[in-house]
């Protein structure tokens, strides 16, 4: 850190001596700079005509004495306020102002005076001097000033109690040292990996390291890094970055050994896990083609194998002859000769509810009708033995194969238990509708409407379909898609979310001064946020809240949960413990009705998840539409009903932006990582990395995109794409398949073999009609039949 040290005095001195100057040539004013005295607020007057108020456009303007870039300040230990007004009241507005400046002069490429008004902001706003000092950090490295910026993340790093922005300015200072060539860079580059082993952006830092030690003259050692994140990251740019790298140092005359055979096995396996799919394509022709040593071949051939398993599954086709259970099956055979002789049926009361249900599925699976019926017939007939949930399953599965009249007589038994009442009324209205008495099926499809009063209300979802159908066939077909037939619809819902209002920072800081004035020592990241706040910067004043929230989660027994940078960089849930007793106590007296305090502070800042967090699931049901804007956005570029989206977002993580499951999947709408990389690769934002799944646009764009892409390959089928986003689009045309296309979609939906992907499918579709109804809209008619077709698609992931 020699270097740093230099660097750090040498700017300072750098610093005093850009102030004396100043105060020389504006000997009236007293100015702010980073060590100096501050004094001399200026008056409302003077500050309406300040710099502030000015524009940047002219630069020699800018520097001219009666258009001064430094903003006049005080230091409220030892100056008078010159204002009329409380210091705590005037610093928020010259911090505002000087940040404001900051910002104008940074764009003007006015780099040291943005720099000084920084400082500005810091002096008079010193309970968030660290996130100033990242503000700093980020200046500098936007100018090439990368001992300063190290310098500045360092001052981040040890002055924040902010995990998230310790964690960033760990990084980006790791990032700083590496461009600047300091020694000690790469020994804090091994010490941030071993505290961040899942840190999505080594990579890059990585190659920072490769790109230095080449320039410094150490070509071995920059090829073995080059090689290194080839191997590690095959498919992400950092690594084609390498390649290119690797082969001008080839062409220099620098030995670059190509990879060996186990190297390459890895690498193409981590290539078909991570994509791209057509660089994981082009890679396997290779590895088909390259001769292996006799101890990689069945290892090569294990590889091979698993590819084409994916390949199969990516281009399977439905209209294929559909897979049996189990084939061949012998009993299944003798079965059905039985069931051909006279009294044949008798056997089957010797077999007990389970098997007999396999045997249906089998029957139903190669629409075996006379069997099928036999199979219902028996399930209708038993008394005892069979719990009314496995007829009822039984009724699901031969649905498409069964007789109709079977199928009635089935769902007659089940209407006297309550736990399957509703579900066995929709059917027996199906079949009814099927076989043709409408009359009867729709008074038995207004009944499932009144009766199906329970959360998640998919037959009464599903009973206000098929009653649309009946009323009016020609009705829209187009669920979650705009087309011809709902676009002016839709069209509404978009310029709603569009107009929604922005964030109210005023009434967040009414509602949060308050709560602060009390809470502040067991919260103190309730100051900061207020701090923030104060001065427009509602992203990491809403950080500050969340940081407060998992503080309170703690303390009140809760668990920690998963979310934020920290989490993505660790991959482990991260505890906010108080230091000791008399802090947890002030952190347990925050009570409910501050709660409900913050949780509207949090929604005034536009952080829904937040306000969740602290209001509870009532909350969420108040402010049905977080991030409008976003979700209008990413709904018009995919043409989606934006409702759709909210729904999804709903069911997938309350509004939380910064949540992560412990499967991995980050954010609002839950996307894994692998998932986000190959989207980006589809989307050609090859840089993004999975902490940039934290961020709400680029998750709604992610998530609308594959979505999209998702109803185009189950052909406008809306719950077959919802379940393909929770269960994967494979799996999903694998049950197709199984089933056989013959199958009612409503049936087959009951049929889910994922107990987690069935209930997603029913809590996401009712969301989003109620999505519709509370702008006084319904859901389009869904198609009630399985696609026919399974065109090759690249969205299998």
């Amino acid at each position: 850190m020699r270097i740093i040290v230099r660097s750090q005095t040498r700017i300072r001195v750098r610093a005093h001596a850009l102030v004396g100057l100043t105060l020389l040539l504006f000997p009236q004013l007293t100015q702010a700079w980073a060590d100096g005295p501050f004094c001399d607020f200026p008056t409302a007057a003077a500050r309406s005509s300040s710099f502030a108020d000015q524009s940047v456009e002219d630069a020699s303007e800018m520097c001219a004495p009666s258009a001064p870039h430094l903003v006049r300040s005080a230091s409220f230990d030892t100056c008078a306020d010159a204002s009329g007004r409380d210091s705590s009241e005037v610093a928020p507005q010259v911090a505002n102002d000087a940040l404001a400046r900051a910002r104008r002069l940074d764009a003007a490429g006015l780099y040291e005076e943005a720099l000084l008004n920084l400082r500005v902001v810091e002096a008079t706003m010193p309970r968030i001097a660290d996130h100033v000092a990242f503000m700093r950090a980020e200046l500098h490295e936007r100018n090439g000033d990368y001992v300063r910026a190290a310098v500045a993340y360092g001052d981040a790093v040890e002055s924040s109690p902010d995990l998230e922005l310790r964690a960033r300015a760990r990084v980006g200072q790791v990032r700083s040292l590496l461009r600047a060539g300091d020694p000690s860079a790469e020994a804090e580059l091994q010490s941030l990996q071993i505290r961040y082993p899942q840190l999505p952006e080594a990579p890059a830092l990585k190659l920072e390291l490769a790109r230095h030690r080449e320039i410094t003259g150490q070509p071995k050692s920059a090829i073995a890094i080059y090689r290194a994140i080839d191997l590690a990251n095959p498919g992400y740019p950092m690594a084609a970055e390498a390649r290119e790298h690797l082969a001008v140092l080839a062409g220099l005359g620098h030995v670059v050994a190509p990879f060996g055979d186990l190297e390459t096995l890895q690498r193409t396996e981590r290539l078909i896990r991570t994509g791209p799919i057509e660089m994981a394509r082009a890679t396997m022709m290779e590895v088909r083609a390259r001769p292996f040593a006799k101890a990689f071949v069945w290892q090569r051939d294990q590889l091979i194998k698993k590819y084409d398993e994916i390949e199969a599954r990516r281009f399977a086709r439905a209209e294929e002859k559909p897979v049996a259970i189990s084939a061949p099956d012998p009993v299944f055979d003798k079965l059905r000769k039985s069931l051909a002789l006279p009294g044949g049926e008798k056997q089957l009361a010797k077999v007990p509810g389970p098997p007999l249900l396999m045997q249906l599925k089998k029957a139903s699976s190669q629409q075996l009708t006379d069997v099928a019926d036999a199979l219902v017939r028996e399930f209708a007939r038993r008394s005892r033995g069979i719990t009314p949930e496995l007829r009822f399953d039984a009724l699901a599965v031969a649905a498409g194969s069964a007789s109709d009249g079977e199928l009635i007589a089935l769902a007659d038994t089940l209407l006297v238990y309550p736990t399957v009442t509703v579900a066995a009324r929709y059917h027996r209205a199906r079949a009814l509708e099927r076989s043709g008495q409408l009359e009867e099926a729709t008074t038995e499809l207004e009944r499932v409407v009144l009766l199906d009063v329970t959360s998640p209300h998919f037959y009464r979802n599903w009973a206000q379909q098929r009653l649309r159908e009946l009323a009016l066939p020609t009705a829209c077909r187009t669920p979650g898609r705009a087309s011809d037939c709902n676009r002016e619809i839709i069209e509404t819902s978009l310029l709603d979310c569009e107009q929604t209002s922005l964030p109210d920072v005023q009434r967040a800081i009414e509602h949060l001064t308050p709560v602060e004035q009390i809470h502040a020592a067991g919260y103190p990241w309730l100051s900061r946020a207020l701090d923030l706040a104060r001065i427009g910067e509602i992203d990491r004043a809403s950080d500050e809240l969340h940081e407060a929230y998992l503080a309170w989660r703690f303390v009140a027994r809760r668990g920690p949960v998963r979310a934020g940078r920290e989490a993505v960089y660790r991959g482990v849930s991260i505890a906010r413990a108080p230091g000791d007793m008399q802090t947890a106590r002030a952190r347990m007296a925050l009570t409910p009705d501050a709660r409900m305090q913050l949780a509207e502070v949090a929604s005034a800042l536009g952080d829904w998840g937040t306000a969740v967090d602290f209001g509870g699931a009532a909350f969420a049901e108040q402010n049905a539409h977080p991030y409008a804007a976003e979700v209008a956005r990413a709904a018009r570029t995919y043409n989606l009903d934006p409702d759709l989206l909210f729904a999804v977002m709903r069911v997938e993580s309350v509004y939380q932006r910064r949540i992560i499951s412990h499967a991995g999947a980050i954010g609002l709408m839950q996307i894994m990582p692998r998932t986000g990389r190959l989207i980006a690769d589809k989307l050609g934002q090859r840089e993004m990395t999975a902490t940039d799944l934290l961020d709400p646009r680029t998750n709604l764009q992610f998530s609308a995109w594959y979505l999209s892409s998702l109803i185009n390959r189950m052909e406008g089928r809306l719950p077959l794409a919802i379940a393909s986003y929770n269960g994967g689009p494979h799996n999903v045309r694998a049950w197709i398949r199984s089933t056989g296309t013959h199958v009612p979609l409503d049936a087959f939906l009951e049929r889910i073999p994922f107990k987690e992907t069935k209930r997603y499918v029913r809590r996401v579709l009712d969301y989003y009609g109620s999505y519709k109804a509370r702008r006084g809209q319904r859901m389009d008619l869904m198609a009630i039949h399985l696609p026919g077709n399974d065109r090759p698609s690249e969205v299998a992931f």
